[in-house]
């Protein structure tokens, strides 16, 4: 017996300047562990990939992400992110000049 395939639930973006369609979905833990993995690396080069990679997945691979402008590309990932875990962050700020932590 197998196990049900699950749907996952889609989107629609249009983005602002090519005014392009996008059709995307939340991305998954396994996608978002890969996210972690970059991120603990501290290589932007292997940051920007992994967030290429989830941009191209999450999106069917129907669109050239590295054809897209950064702000396109910037806008679409956070659609995507917010859409997977919520529509707000958490921010831990520390000032410079005075030490303060927030």
């Amino acid at each position: 017996m197998a196990l049900p395939k699950l749907e996952t639930s889609k989107y629609f973006i249009e983005l602002p300047f090519t005014k392009q369609k996008v059709e995307f979905k939340p991305y998954t833990v396994k996608e978002e562990k890969y996210l972690l993995l970059a991120k603990e690396s501290e290589d932007s080069k292997q940051i920007f990939k992994a967030m290429e990679e989830l941009v191209q997945a999450c999106t069917f691979n129907k669109i050239d992400v590295r054809a897209l402008p950064s702000f396109e590309f910037e806008k679409l990932f956070i659609a995507i992110r917010s859409k997977s875990v919520g529509e707000t962050i958490d921010l831990s700020l520390t000032c410079t000049s005075c030490d303060y932590k927030n």
